[in-house]
């Protein structure tokens, strides 16, 4: 036939051209041309394989949902890939209740979380850091605090502050004969 005739794709995407670009049409232009995905190799027509499939393509490639430096994550392994991105925001696991970038995570729940788990310098007992340095220190027996007197001996644990204050040379007594007068 004549190259100048018009003719309807053979695809039937309803363009009409002249004979003689009918090869090139139907190879690279027509929208419903047979193509694969590059990424995952499934086969279909152009306007779908780039259109509809490009976003369920579990090949295709993705930036990370936070920004990292990774940015051509396979759709299929994003969820993979949050349980380890830096930049993924998550709770602290020693239930403070602080939501922060997994790349902080570790520094604080080691050195700044409430929670953490730490243990008391003076008697080694072990409990929340927020316990430890508040109730606890109120009333560790292993504390040493200073002679309510200010003696020479200058501090003295809790637990011995009591026997402590019976023996020490500042604290005033009364006189054995205080009552008969003596003063």
């Amino acid at each position: 036939g004549c190259q100048f005739r018009e003719v309807c794709c053979s695809n039937g995407c309803g363009k009409s051209l002249q004979r003689q670009y009918l090869t090139i049409h139907v190879k690279t232009k027509c929208p419903r041309r047979k193509v694969k995905c590059r990424y995952c190799r499934d086969t279909g027509e152009y306007q779908f394989i780039e259109g509809q499939h490009k976003k369920m393509c579990l090949k295709f490639p993705l930036p990370c949902p936070n920004k990292c430096e990774a940015n051509c994550i396979p759709r299929e392994d994003i969820d993979e890939h949050r349980k380890k991105c830096p930049l993924e925001e998550v709770n602290c696991p020693n239930g403070c209740g602080t939501h922060l970038q997994r790349q902080y995570l570790n520094h604080h729940a080691e050195n700044n979380c409430r929670c953490r788990i730490v243990q008391c310098q003076h008697c080694r007992i072990s409990g929340q850091h927020e316990f430890i340095e508040g109730k606890h220190k109120d009333k560790c027996s292993k504390f040493s605090l200073p002679c309510p007197n200010r003696c020479e001996v200058g501090r003295v644990l809790r637990e011995e502050l009591q026997e402590h204050i019976q023996v020490c040379p500042l604290e005033i007594v009364s006189c054995d004969y205080h009552t008969v007068g003596c003063g």
